[in-house]
């Protein structure tokens, strides 16, 4: 019986660490899909990158600078018309 119990007690503990080895190689193969997923992300930026012309960003880039400063100066005016203003 002794014998027995210890040999079950024995088993759980291969079990355990079966379990646990079959946890780390799970976590593993998460990481290295998670790794090659940022690789190809970070490979479609550089070529962007480096496919970009100058010319045409720069002037999205100022496109881009002219609406933000129009969208603020309206948000501006707009926070003047406030309802204590229109009573004063």
């Amino acid at each position: 019986g002794r014998a027995l119990s210890e040999l079950d007690s024995g088993m759980n503990r291969v079990q355990a660490m079966r379990s646990y080895a079959g946890d780390q190689l799970n976590r593993a193969d998460r990481l290295e899909s998670d790794m090659k997923d940022q690789a190809l992300t970070q490979e479609g930026a550089r070529s962007r990158a480096e496919d970009i012309d100058m010319i045409t960003a720069l002037s999205q880039v100022e496109t881009q600078k002219v609406g933000l400063q129009a969208a603020l100066q309206s948000y501006a005016q707009m926070q003047k018309l406030s309802l204590f203003n229109y009573i004063g």
